[in-house]
């Protein structure tokens, strides 16, 4: 997956918390499809560099199974937390993951492509 880099550069009253998540689509291919629910993820440690005198903390979203590690999962079928801001503050954070694909014995051979929304929601 590409990093995701975040640069807050709000100000006064529109200095807010922030937050990102992801969500996939299904895999889909001329053979069949594969649920999200199979892709997973462990994000990594965010890396942030606070304005001068600044604030900025983050912190990384929990480990996201895929279905088949875990059966009650719902993996990157539902939209995910990567990170977010514990404090308010000016800066950039790049982030970074690693993605989790366990594709189930039963699915068809095949290329398959999915879509990773990844969505930066500001408080």
């Amino acid at each position: 997956m590409p990093t995701v880099t975040v640069v807050g550069s709000r100000s006064g009253e529109c200095l807010t918390g922030w937050e990102v998540n992801a969500q996939a689509q299904a895999f889909t291919g001329a053979t069949g499809i594969v649920d999200a629910k199979y892709l997973g993820w462990t994000p990594g440690v965010p890396q942030v560099a606070p304005e001068a005198g600044g604030s900025l903390r983050v912190r990384a979203g929990s480990v996201v199974a895929s279905f088949l590690s875990d059966g009650a999962s719902q993996g990157l079928g539902v939209s995910q937390l990567l990170v977010g801001t514990t404090t308010k503050g000016r800066g950039m954070t790049t982030l970074g993951e690693a993605l989790d694909l366990a594709v189930p014995g039963s699915a068809a051979p095949g290329s398959y492509t999915s879509t990773l929304t990844i969505t930066l929601v500001g408080g």
